[in-house]
């Protein structure tokens, strides 16, 4: 089953470009994480500070709190502002 994680964070003022500078790496070092299909890094079309990390997993169901990488992930994207976490599950069509 795949599902997604979303991480949003609104950085305000010069941590836009700490963010930009900063989560690459990290996301890089993640990146090979049991499950994880792949991860994704977006900035919004017309919002300037706003980042979007997504997970997408491949694993039977999301755990009931979301993985363990989705929370170092948001403490990480904390020092750059308010953050913004969901989890979307796959529906058949």
């Amino acid at each position: 089953m795949a599902w997604v994680e979303t991480i949003k964070v609104r950085a305000a003022g010069n941590k836009e470009t700490d963010a930009d500078e900063t989560l690459p790496d990290t996301i890089k070092k993640i990146g090979s994480a049991p499950g994880l299909a792949d991860i994704k890094y977006c900035v919004h079309g017309n919002v300037p500070g706003d980042r979007m990390i997504i997970l997408i997993w491949e694993t039977p169901r999301p755990p009931i709190l979301g993985s363990e990488l989705s929370h170092c992930l948001i403490q990480e994207l904390k020092r750059f502002g308010p953050v913004d976490y969901s989890v979307w599950v796959e529906k058949s069509v």
